[in-house]
């Protein structure tokens, strides 16, 4: 590992990072006061083709007030496709931006990896984000896609044999929440999660340095995406849920070097408390968001391996 001007990181990390200059980092981008400038910018970055192809299919739902809500419904090519056919296992996938940024179409080429190294569909949630839109109109859209997916959606063939819930950061925050109040989901994988709204720029300043995305912004996303009422909400904050017992089988993977390492820990750790089978890890020297900035990095390519692993290992004891 090499030393940078804030946390210790993996040395293929360190050199990916550098190569981006610091205006061009989240604190510098992301601004929750003026927050379409950096959606407009997310947009155009998810309108540049990387080469690998995406094979989705657009779904719109409605909800309780006449307005949609939109999926991305991937599924898997050659013979792993036959497992998801109609009524077999789902992955329902949540994007990652702080509550404030993101689209299912954001994550396209995420959401079809996992369809075809899994062998199961991944349903995209095109969730609601604040500040237009606060808790808890995202954890409504989630679960109004369970539901979509018990009346037979996404193929209508019944409901799905298997559900997991996954997400990365702000998605993963909002799947742990979403179990907490689902009840029926049958596997969960959170990635650098965003649980606890506590966490803000006294917590690790050695992160900051980094310029990614830090304690200060996390704690005007957080104001943004919660109502005053709902500070305090299990739903809003996973990280506040008083018990999480009866909930399902967890796998959780965050960076040394990410804001959130020590609320992933924790969590995992009451999770296990709780009698919830877990598999936690911690990678050396990784920062937020480090598989997307250095995707070829070796600790990149473990971790991606190590989130497949736990997806195929869970829905293949589901099937014992």
């Amino acid at each position: 590992m090499v030393r940078t001007d804030g946390p210790w990181l993996d040395p293929e990390l360190a050199v990916a990072l550098e190569a981006i200059p610091h205006h061009e980092r989240p604190q510098a981008t992301i601004d929750p006061d003026r927050i379409e400038g950096a959606r407009a910018r997310l947009r155009r970055a998810v309108e540049l083709p990387d080469g690998r192809p995406v094979r989705s299919e657009a779904v719109r739902i409605v909800r309780a007030d006449n307005t949609f809500l939109d999926l991305r419904l991937h599924r898997p090519a050659g013979e792993a496709r036959r497992s998801s056919a109609p009524g077999g296992p789902v992955l329902v996938w949540l994007h990652g931006g702080g509550y404030l940024l993101g689209s299912a179409p954001s994550d396209p080429r995420v959401e079809q990896e996992y369809a075809d190294r899994v062998g199961c569909a991944v349903v995209g949630v095109d969730y609601r984000t604040a500040p237009e839109h606060p808790h808890p109109a995202p954890l409504e859209d989630v679960l109004l896609t369970l539901a979509w997916l018990r009346d037979g959606g996404g193929g209508g063939g019944g409901a799905p044999s298997w559900v997991a819930l996954g997400g990365e950061s702000a998605g993963a925050g909002l799947a742990a929440a979403t179990v907490l109040a689902a009840k029926d989901i049958d596997f969960q994988l959170l990635v650098a999660p965003m649980l606890d709204d506590r966490t803000d720029e006294a917590t690790s300043p050695a992160v900051d340095a980094l310029g990614l995305w830090s304690g200060e912004l996390n704690r005007r996303a957080w104001a943004l995406y919660q109502r005053p009422e709902a500070s305090s909400a299990p739903l809003a904050s996973a990280a506040r849920a008083a018990a999480l017992d009866g909930s399902p089988p967890a796998y959780l993977d965050v960076g040394s070097a990410d804001l959130f390492c020590r609320e992933t820990v924790a969590y995992a750790q009451r999770l296990d408390q709780h009698g919830v089978p877990v598999e936690l890890h911690v990678w050396p020297g990784a920062y937020h968001g480090f598989y997307e900035v250095a995707p070829t990095a070796a600790v990149s390519l473990a971790a991606k391996a190590a989130r497949v692993r736990a997806l195929r290992r869970a829905l293949r004891r589901a099937g014992d």
